[in-house]
């Protein structure tokens, strides 16, 4: 027989743990739309990224991220249209 911990106990795949991380990433996402004055949802990708240690991926900059050149180049993001070779 397989002993569970019960459901109280907090645990990696806990569903207090999964709300608590999307809080996490809705917050930095709030936090870079009032930075940047960029889309929501481009927001919410480039914080998914920061929560993972990855890179946010964009097709290009659009002309909204023109004006944030050196903020952006802080924050981890590619853009395909610059790795062309």
């Amino acid at each position: 027989m397989i002993r569970r911990p019960p459901r109280s106990t907090p645990s990696n795949s806990s569903a207090a743990s999964d709300v608590y991380k999307r809080q996490v990433v809705a917050m930095r996402a709030g936090e870079i739309r009032k930075a940047l004055r960029i889309a929501l949802t481009d927001c919410f990708v480039i914080a998914a990224a920061e929560h993972v240690k990855g890179r946010a991926l964009f097709l290009r900059r659009e002309k909204e991220m023109m004006k944030y050149g050196r903020v952006l180049e802080e924050l981890p993001i590619a853009f395909l249209e610059e790795m062309k070779a």
